[in-house]
C-alpha cells in the first residue's frame, strides 16, 4: 500500500505538475508557515511593549483624558441647491475644497468645476470645458507682469492628461464684488 503523500491520482501531466509535486510543495509551505507562526509567538504583544517604561516615559503618559479639540465649528453654510442635482449625476469622482483667499468654495463632479461664494451663496459658476475627470484644483498667485494687473489669482485645474490655468477676475475688483 502506498503512503498518503505518494498517492497518484492519475491526472495527466498536461493539466499541470504531477500531484506528488503539488503535495510536496504544500507540505513545504506548511512547514514554513508553522516556523513563522512559532517565531511570531516569541515576540511580545505590542500592548505589552507599550505599557512598559521606556526612556521617554510610559504609554499612559500619552493617553489623553480628553482629546484636544483641533477644530472649532464657527458656523454652517449650506451647499447651493444646484450642486445636489449635479452630485446625483456623478459617475466617477468628486472633490471639494475652499479658497479662503477669494471667499469661494469649490466642488468637482467628474469633468465639471463649480465655484460659489460660501459667505452668501452668490456667484455660482460652472466650468465645464474639460473632457477628462478633474482630479485637482488649486488657487495660485500669478508671476508679476505676465497677466494684466487686475488678475490677482489663477485657478489651476488638473486632469490626468492636462493642466489648465484660468485667470480669476472679479467684476467689482474684489472677491466680494
Amino acid at each position: 500500500m502506498q503512503s498518503p503523500s505518494r498517492v497518484s491520482y492519475g491526472v495527466p501531466s498536461s493539466y499541470g505538475p504531477p500531484v506528488d509535486d503539488v503535495i510536496s510543495n504544500l507540505q513545504l509551505a506548511s512547514v514554513s508557515i508553522e516556523e513563522k507562526l512559532n517565531k511570531d509567538e516569541t515576540v511580545p504583544e505590542l500592548s505589552t511593549q507599550l505599557s512598559t517604561t521606556t526612556l521617554s516615559g510610559t504609554f499612559q503618559d500619552y493617553v489623553f483624558e480628553e482629546r484636544p479639540q483641533l477644530f472649532h465649528k464657527r458656523e454652517v453654510r449650506p451647499l447651493p441647491p444646484a450642486l445636489f442635482e449635479q452630485y446625483g449625476n456623478l459617475q466617477w469622482n468628486a472633490f471639494m475644497g475652499v479658497f479662503p483667499e477669494i471667499g469661494r468654495a469649490w466642488l468637482t463632479a467628474d469633468n465639471q468645476l463649480f465655484l460659489w461664494n460660501y459667505k452668501d451663496g452668490r456667484d455660482f459658476l460652472v466650468y465645464n470645458q474639460l473632457s477628462q475627470i478633474i482630479i485637482a484644483a488649486a488657487l495660485v498667485k500669478p508671476r508679476p507682469n505676465v497677466f494684466v494687473e487686475q488678475i490677482k489669482h489663477l485657478l489651476v485645474v488638473a486632469t490626468p492628461v492636462e493642466v489648465v490655468l484660468l485667470a480669476v477676475d472679479f467684476s467689482g475688483g474684489t472677491p466680494d464684488g
